[in-house]
């Protein structure tokens, strides 16, 4: 369900500093395949980037006194 990224009380839509708005998508049962996902969306023309981090390996590093 894809829907304009609001902000405000007045509901602005939400853009980037190059002026692309963002859109919100909410998939009901979760993606089964994203990288078949991020290929379909990434070859839409318009399409900047689809928010789907994939291939990476993320790491947490906790530091304290």
């Amino acid at each position: 369900v894809p829907a304009l990224r609001r902000a405000g009380p007045a509901g602005t839509p939400v853009s980037t500093d190059e002026d692309h708005y963002l859109i919100d998508c909410t998939f009901a049962d979760g993606i089964a395949e994203p990288a078949a996902v991020h290929q379909v969306l990434k070859q839409r023309p318009g399409v900047v980037e689809t928010g789907l981090f994939l291939g990476f390996d993320p790491q947490v590093i906790v530091g304290g006194r």
